[in-house]
């Protein structure tokens, strides 16, 4: 079991807030940063990691420089699976800020290691997070609404642990691993069906 949850958390250290996913523009990470920068002025203590690269990493790295989060806010680069599982493991939260999203693995690979998620309200999103029982939903493109759900995570213990276990459950009877090869089997045949019939 590749995907597990992490021993119980090592209190006193900082909350992990883990974001996977490319740096393209679709994946509005500068709202993510904005989200960042509200919960800094609001006091609340965290660590965030922008783990991925792509064509709006410079941008990026500025606008976390411009907003003062070099000290908390990682960037990393890109990872292998074995190394964004670890980061799963060290996480608090999850959080998807995208505009526009199909089925992300991020959010299935977060809740296969039972991490609540923050994610926005776009695509497939609503059919991997359940609102309130996996995680919290926000407006996209709403950096308070952002902040507010993830300040509200970090603060609540016993939500998150709920959320944690509701996640873990929720993603071993949803994507387990068979049923995930099952559709890609599926998908496959249908590609290739399309081919021979074009």
């Amino acid at each position: 079991e590749r995907f597990c949850p992490a021993p119980e958390q090592a209190t006193g250290g900082p909350a992990w807030i883990v974001c996977v996913a490319r740096h393209v523009k679709v994946k509005n990470l500068g709202l993510l940063l904005e989200a960042c920068s509200e919960l800094r002025r609001r006091g609340v203590r965290f660590r965030c990691a922008m783990i991925g690269d792509g064509p709006c990493r410079p941008e990026l790295e500025d606008t976390r420089v411009r907003l003062g989060l070099a000290d908390v806010v990682e960037m990393p680069g890109s990872a292998e699976q074995g190394e964004v599982v670890k980061w799963w493991q060290r996480a608090t939260v999850g959080v998807l800020t995208s505009d526009n999203e199909g089925m992300p693995v991020s959010l299935m690979e977060a809740a296969a290691c039972g991490v609540p998620v923050v994610a926005t309200r776009v695509g497939g999103v609503p059919e991997l997070v359940a609102d309130g029982v996996t995680g919290l939903l926000t407006p996209p493109d709403d950096a308070t609404a952002l902040a507010d759900a993830l300040a509200r995570l970090l603060a609540a213990t016993a939500l998150r642990t709920q959320m944690s276990l509701a996640a873990r459950q929720r993603a071993v009877a949803q994507f387990s691993v068979a049923r995930q090869v099952d559709q890609l089997l599926a998908l496959w045949s249908e590609i290739l069906n399309q081919e021979h019939s074009g």
